[in-house]
């Protein structure tokens, strides 16, 4: 079982092992379950291939032996990876992302790690809750073979303690992979681009990968013309702690962010993207919830006749602060025409990270 499996149309009389000039290839995927039915027949039972989604992130970890100057035991932390604006402009002013010591050093120098890859830029830097902007460098080098963006102290002051707490706020990676591009704000260009470099793949340093071959492109390119369209923008902070997770399970909590846009395998094995659209029917038809087409350029929201699950209140946290740990605002929404409450709630964990 596990096997990569192609389903395919084949010419009379035609030889795959020979030529596949004459074949059409309908599916593809890994067998999962095998059953012998009649003589000269088997039942064979396929999933897509997702293998790839269950990967380890982040896969860069803060080594001591790379770092042996760094305080605070860092070592072991997995490097973090940001998108989009992190900024705590009006939220308090004390930096939205944690930065992680990895040099601590008067001859060597004072770094504190802000993420994988180059950033746009780190605009705000607080020492223990103080704005200590005058006094840093941002600085995007390879260390350890590895492209990263870090502060640097350069102030005539005292270097922060080793026991300082360094916050930032952070504009985050680019489009280009050397600093000079522009930020990546939306939401599906963020997802696509992180599964790429860091949840697929296991970038390091260079230009940036092309698209994953798992990715299908056209589907993620539509998507992401409608996020604009509305001017959707997302944030992301991705790693920073021991634990890792799998790559679906940063999948899902960009889906709980977005919940208008969901994902779906087709069947040559891509993952696509398809956009969830009410519509209006006549109430007297009946018809599923979702409609889903073979390879639909958008799902259809059609509730059903019967309201009795549907969804009454829905709770949303929104703009997400790492540093803090904390969420800054939330909507609550009602139907006020139903008796009956069915309530729900949403994390928008990935969500602008800024007051707009």
């Amino acid at each position: 079982m596990g096997s990569p499996v192609t389903v395919a149309w084949l010419a009379h009389d035609a030889d795959p092992a020979v030529s596949t000039i004459h074949q059409a290839t309908l599916a593809t995927g890994l067998l999962s379950r095998k059953k012998r039915g009649r003589v000269g027949q088997w039942d064979l039972t396929y999933s897509p291939d997702s293998r790839a989604l269950k990967s380890k992130v982040t896969k860069q970890m803060i080594l001591k032996g790379e770092h042996p100057l760094a305080v605070g035991n860092p070592w072991g932390i997995h490097m973090p990876q940001v998108y989009g604006v992190h900024d705590s402009a009006g939220l308090g002013g004390a930096g939205m992302l944690p930065a992680i010591n990895i040099s601590h050093s008067a001859t060597l120098g004072y770094y504190w790690l802000v993420s994988q890859g180059y950033l746009v830029g780190v605009p705000q830097v607080f020492v223990d809750g103080i704005d200590q902007s005058g006094d840093f460098d941002t600085v995007r080098a390879v260390r350890a073979g590895k492209m990263l963006t870090y502060i640097s102290f350069v102030g005539e002051g005292a270097a922060p303690g080793a026991a300082a707490v360094i916050t930032v706020d952070a504009e985050g990676l680019e489009t280009e992979g050397d600093g000079t591009g522009a930020g990546i704000a939306n939401p599906v260009a963020q997802l696509r681009h992180w599964l790429t470099a860091f949840g697929i793949g296991d970038y390091k340093q260079g230009s940036w990968p092309a698209m994953n071959v798992l990715i299908d492109g056209d589907s993620w390119a539509a998507a992401e013309t409608w996020a604009g369209k509305y001017g959707l923008e997302g944030a992301m902070y991705v790693g920073g702690v021991r634990e890792q997770i799998e790559a679906i399970d940063v999948v899902n909590r960009w889906l709980e962010t977005w919940p208008q846009i969901r994902l779906y395998w087709t069947h040559l094995g891509k993952l696509a993207m398809g956009l969830v659209q009410p519509v209006l029917r006549d109430s007297n038809v009946s018809a599923e919830h979702f409609i889903r087409l073979e390879e639909p350029e958008a799902f259809d929201l059609q509730p059903d006749d019967d309201t009795a699950l549907i969804i009454t209140r829905v709770n949303q946290t929104y703009l997400y602060d790492v540093g803090a740990v904390k969420y800054w605002q939330s909507l609550d929404l009602q139907d006020v025409s139903r008796d009956e409450e069915i309530a729900d709630s949403i994390a928008a964990v990935y969500s602008a990270a800024r007051l707009e």
